[in-house]
């Protein structure tokens, strides 16, 4: 896993609180961006999100298609497969979906002004440049990556593709989450199949990808003698008791 192509956590706290914060044109992209840095997912699942995959009761996402701008279609995800995506309630993933207005099972999450699916070619140009005509003349303003790079707040600009290589390298480097359950939540290794998703289904429930996991410490042969010490002690003190009551 290549660091250099992600942005650090504090670097993504810092794109987020500015979008969350601006006053202009940069605040629309906040939920937006930050559902991408929050799951991970390819620019064409977010866009081709529909509300009836947010679900609620069951406290996941199921990316189960792609939005294509290019020749606005919808098609299925990269390998064919519909992923499962822990969505813990009151998280942080789910404050954020509940802050956008709910539309109907088959409406997209992430829409435009006119209620459109999200064109990839507007989030390239937010983040590095946009160019904008009035009255026949041309105007060129920094993109929010491109600001906070200037700003020396960002070590480099990155383009908006590596918000995916990000939650992958915060999940298995600062959250020490193994690298399968991170593979089956974003699909990032060539060597996922249905099977392997299905067979890890299951197993990948018990994680959370908003807080570090800490696994279990392998027993020592003193731990196992503790154990065995307190289960005879109670065995002990139980027969005690019926000691006690049988001779009173």
């Amino acid at each position: 896993m290549d660091k250099s192509k992600a942005f650090t956590w504090d670097e993504v706290e810092i794109i987020l609180d500015f979008l969350k914060n601006d006053k202009g044109k940069f605040n629309q992209w906040y939920h937006f961006t930050a559902f991408r840095f929050l799951t991970g997912c390819r620019m064409g699942e977010a866009t081709g999100l529909f509300w009836g995959d947010v679900k609620w009761d069951k406290e996941c996402i199921v990316f189960r298609r792609s939005y294509n701008s290019e020749i606005k279609k919808f098609k299925s995800t990269k390998n064919n497969t519909e992923r499962i995506f822990p969505m813990p309630k009151n998280g942080r993933l789910w404050n954020l979906l509940k802050e956008l207005k709910q539309r109907e099972p088959n409406d997209c999450v992430f829409v435009d002004k006119a209620n459109k699916p999200i064109y990839q070619s507007i989030i390239d140009r937010t983040w590095r440049k946009i160019d904008v005509t009035i009255k026949k003349t041309q105007y060129s303003y920094d993109g929010f990556i491109t600001i906070l790079v200037n700003e020396g707040k960002l070590k480099k600009y990155l383009p908006p593709y590596n918000t995916r290589h990000t939650f992958i390298t915060h999940c298995i480097y600062d959250l020490n989450i193994p690298s399968d359950v991170v593979n089956a939540w974003c699909e990032h290794s060539e060597e996922v199949s249905r099977k392997h998703y299905r067979d890890t289904t299951e197993y990948v429930k018990q994680f959370n990808p908003e807080i570090e996991f800490i696994p279990d410490k392998p027993k020592t042969e003193i731990d196992k003698l503790r154990e065995i010490i307190e289960a005879q002690q109670l065995q002990i003190d139980t027969l005690l008791k019926q000691q006690q009551n049988s001779s009173s």
